[in-house]
């Protein structure tokens, strides 16, 4: 009986490590957040979020917060968003709602007009990939440049008075690193194109 027990918990072991997103990654990243590691598990979160599982709400919730709290506003509300459309019955959408909730009050009351989104003040390039009015179509492309290893953000900007959504992968401190992004997802078929 004692043999049967430990062959039973190397079995589910064996299991366990084979997993797409392992439950201890999740809880690594919530250790890192506790830590104030929030660069760490925004990028950590959104490239794991292309192999998970069943925890995808956990890091969409995970990227969204640590977003935030980066100052990264725009992205943070776009990811949270994301988790309360597509886990609305999640144990993480509560708390992805009462954020949404807290962001948006932030933002009514001006307090995030005061600094600038953190993605858009970065120096360097980036390479965009599409430009949606739909914010749903962008998130399908991001998914699928997620599931083929690219870390894929959407970013959510407005031109004359209309609001659109860009997918965007990388940051770029030179031009020639962009490029070479972008001319690796062309090749891919991708529409890429290097914008600063």
């Amino acid at each position: 009986m004692r043999l049967l027990r430990m062959v039973a918990l190397v079995a589910a072991s064996v299991v366990w490590a084979a997993a797409p997103c392992a439950a201890e990654d999740v809880a690594s990243l919530q250790g890192a957040f506790l830590r104030g590691e929030y660069e760490r598990v925004a990028r950590e979160a959104s490239r794991l979020r292309g192999r998970a599982g069943g925890d995808r709400d956990a890091l969409l919730y995970l990227e969204g917060v640590s977003s935030w709290k980066l100052g990264r506003w725009v992205e943070a509300r776009g990811t949270l968003t994301d988790l309360v459309e597509r886990y609305p019955s999640s144990r993480w959408a509560p708390y992805g709602r009462l954020a949404l909730e807290r962001l948006n009050k932030a933002r009514a009351r001006g307090q995030l007009g005061q600094r600038p989104d953190a993605q858009e003040a970065d120096a360097g390039f980036t390479v965009q990939v599409g430009a949606f009015v739909n914010r749903a179509n962008a998130g399908r492309l991001a998914e699928e440049l997620r599931r083929r290893g690219y870390p894929a953000e959407v970013r959510e900007g407005a031109m004359d008075g209309k609001g659109f959504y860009r997918v965007r992968v990388g940051s770029f401190a030179r031009r020639t690193e962009a490029e070479e992004k972008a001319g690796q997802m062309q090749r891919e078929g991708f529409p890429a194109r290097v914008v600063p």
